[in-house]
């Protein structure tokens, strides 16, 4: 049976490969993937920062 910490880490590795992600869509794909539960306010933001940081790529 997974553990917290297994759902831990394979939630951070699903972050991690979205965070390099430059398609807002596939972070959502991938975070959906591990079980978050998305709502539409949540996906807009997701594509903001995704459009933003394609503008401003050293941002944090």
């Amino acid at each position: 049976m997974p553990t917290t910490k297994d759902h831990n880490n394979s939630l951070a590795s699903a972050e991690s490969a979205a965070a390099r992600s430059k398609s807002a869509d596939m972070r959502v794909a991938l975070l959906s993937a591990c079980g978050e539960l998305f709502t539409r306010e949540s996906i807009e933001k997701c594509r903001r920062k995704a459009a933003i940081e394609r503008l401003v790529p050293n941002m944090p």
